[in-house]
Formats: C-alpha cells, structure tokens, sequence
C-alpha cells in the first residue's frame, strides 16, 4: 500500500472516531460530514483507468445539463483524464462526483454556468469550492469539540499540492484559489516587503483593468459602465475607489502571490535539478 493510500485511511479513521462530536452538530451538518468521510472511501483519481474516469464524467455532464453534441470526444476525454490525474490525484472518484452535485445543489459557485460547454476553467473553480467546503466543514467540526482531526489534507498537503502545479501563468489566474493565500500566509510561505506589496498591487491593478476593456470589447453596457467608472477611479488616483474594486483587485493581487511562490518554487526544484 503506498503512503498517499495509507495518508487516505488514515483521515478516514480519525474521522470516524470524530463521529461521537457530530452528535452537537445539526443534522444537516452531520449528512455533509458523512458525505465527505464516505467519498473519500472510494479509489484515488490518479489511480482510476480511463473507463472509471468516463463513468464518472458521463454523470457529471448529465447533472449540469451537458447535451450529447457537447461531450468531450474521446481524445479531447483523453487530454481532460491525464490532466485530472495530474492536478487532483489525491482527490477520489467519489469526491469527484460529490463536488458537482454539491455544486447543481447551488452549495457554492453559484455564479459558475457551463452554457453547454464544459470548461477546466469553470471544472477548477467548482474542485477549489469543494475543496473549501470541507475545509468549512473541518472548522465547524473544531469549533464543536476541539482539536479534531481533519476531514481533508493538511493545509501543508494543501500548499504542497500547490507548488507543484507546473501550468500556472497570469493567465490561468483563476485556477487559483483565493483561499490558498490565506494558508500560505498563515505558515509562513508567503512574506512580503512593503515594495513586493506595492509591485503585486501595480500589476493586479492592471490586470483588472485589461479585463474590465477586454469584457467592455462586446458592447455590454453594463462592463462598458463598469470599466468608465474603474478609468474614473483611476484618475482621480484611487481616492474614491469603491469596495467592489478594491476587493476584485485584491482578489487579483492574492493570486499573483500565490503565483509568485509557485514560480520560486518551481525554479529551486529546476535548480536542484540541474545541479
């Protein structure tokens, strides 16, 4: 049995010795906590063959209402497993299937729609909601009876899984969960001088900015008003910025962070590599 299996049943274990502390949860909260303990029974994503993975996708394109003329071909159902595999390898099949109904369950990414169309963009950010979601849980549960074991990875097995993406640029950001700052921040991964700050900022401001043109190119009046109230801000040197912006930009200038420490991670292992 190799250690990432046995890291699994390990969670498992702690988590059904935790069951007697979901007694003082709701009801609700203990189904969600079951969910997640059962799911995470079922084979490692990096384990499962191909046929696995297509059973599972099929469901899932059934549950966001994927039409037949719309499913990924089967070289395009190629490139989509290898990819899983590389990204979620210690997630389970069973997860897998959970994180989207909890999503047509409108439990997170309510904003996220596929139009017909399944995308690893909109994929991403339904696995990093869930991802949050049983962290939300593992919290709930602390807050019950601490300490408790959690229910997901460590957030050290978090950040590990991270840095090892090697397909993050500035322009996947959104592939990038907001909450990974957070994590990093709080273990000390991510130290930054005032300078860095200031940098990162510059760079996030105009990140958003090229957005905010580029979504104001299809004529909607709505980015159109968006993007004259942003140059508006701008001129006037951010002394009114609203809240909104300044939370989008914020958002921008976490993942850039986090980016930034996946980079530095990525050229000390080509580093340690080459010599």
């Amino acid at each position: 049995m190799s250690n990432n299996q046995t890291q699994i049943q390990n969670q498992v274990a702690k988590l059904e010795k935790n069951l007697q502390v979901m007694k003082d949860l709701n009801s609700t909260e203990t189904m969600q906590v079951n969910s997640v303990m059962e799911a995470m029974k079922s084979k490692l994503i990096r384990d499962a063959t191909d046929q696995e993975l297509a059973s599972k996708f099929s469901v899932i394109y059934f549950m966001i209402g994927l039409r037949p003329q719309h499913i990924p071909n089967p070289e395009e159902s190629k490139a989509l497993f290898a990819y899983v595999r590389t990204t979620y390898p210690l997630r389970t099949l069973d997860e897998l299937w959970l994180a989207f109904k909890n999503y047509v369950e409108q439990k997170y990414c309510e904003d996220v729609k596929f139009y017909d169309q399944f995308t690893l963009i909109n994929f991403n950010m339904i696995m990093n909601a869930y991802r949050q979601y049983v962290n939300d849980l593992n919290s709930k549960l602390r807050e019950v009876k601490p300490p408790v074991q959690d229910v997901d990875y460590s957030k050290e097995e978090d950040i590990k899984e991270f840095l090892q993406k090697t397909n993050l640029t500035t322009k996947n950001l959104l592939l990038i969960p907001v909450y990974m700052f957070d994590i990093m921040e709080e273990l000390g991964y991510i130290n930054q001088s005032e300078t860095d700050k200031i940098i990162l900022f510059r760079t996030a401001t105009d990140i958003y900015e090229a957005k905010l043109r580029k979504d104001a190119e299809y004529f909607d009046k709505f980015a159109i008003g968006k993007l004259n109230r942003f140059l508006k801000e701008k001129q006037d040197n951010f002394e009114n910025i609203d809240d909104i912006t300044v939370n989008e930009v914020k958002t921008i200038y976490k993942r850039l962070s986090c980016l930034n420490e996946n980079k530095k991670y990525q050229r000390s292992i080509n580093s340690t590599t080459k010599a």
